[in-house]
């Protein structure tokens, strides 16, 4: 109980803008320490969720984390994290829209639900803000949402290993 005490004296030291670039370091740093695990260069030290029950002979991801819970709660937050200060326009979309694909790619390759559950739950008050305070971005927001859904849709179609799950739980 005394860590957030602690972080909340060590973080009143810093400027506003200076925290802020820290959060979105760290967001920028969880997200792209997948990559050497997914590129095979390191091996992770535990196994993520066994997919030989969905027919496929893989795990899914758990990058440098010891869970797949983990994995995913801390994928979804940094993808938050970059989607709020991509919306309030203080990064460079240029960087951070690859960085967001990689990352909702990684998130999904966990195969946990709970942290795509959360990353749904957490965009929806950011979605809400958004349209309320920007009434001409309405359209904008509209579109690149229904071209992520239609990603995620034609992905999960045509990913043998998600189709195979959700046949399992409906027979169960």
């Amino acid at each position: 109980t005394l860590f957030i005490p602690i972080i909340g004296v060590y973080a009143l030291r810093f400027s506003p803008k200076q925290l802020k670039y820290t959060i979105i370091y760290f967001s920028t740093f969880f997200i792209l320490s997948f990559l050497p695990y997914q590129l095979g260069l390191l091996q992770s030290l535990e196994e993520g969720y066994a997919l030989s029950d969905f027919g496929s002979k893989s795990y899914g991801i758990i990058g440098p984390f010891q869970t797949a819970h983990s994995a995913s709660i801390t994928l979804s937050t940094s993808l938050i994290v970059i989607i709020y200060f991509w919306i309030d326009g203080s990064i460079k979309k240029r960087f951070f829209l690859p960085l967001f694909f990689l990352g909702f790619y990684f998130l999904i390759i966990t195969y946990v639900r709970t942290g795509l559950a959360m990353f749904v739950l957490g965009m929806m008050p950011l979605f809400f803000k958004y349209i309320k305070s920007n009434s001409g971005q309405r359209v904008r927001l509209i579109f690149m949402t229904a071209l992520l859904s239609l990603v995620t849709i034609l992905w999960i179609f045509n990913n043998e290993t998600l189709r195979a799950g959700s046949k399992k739980e409906n027979q169960i």
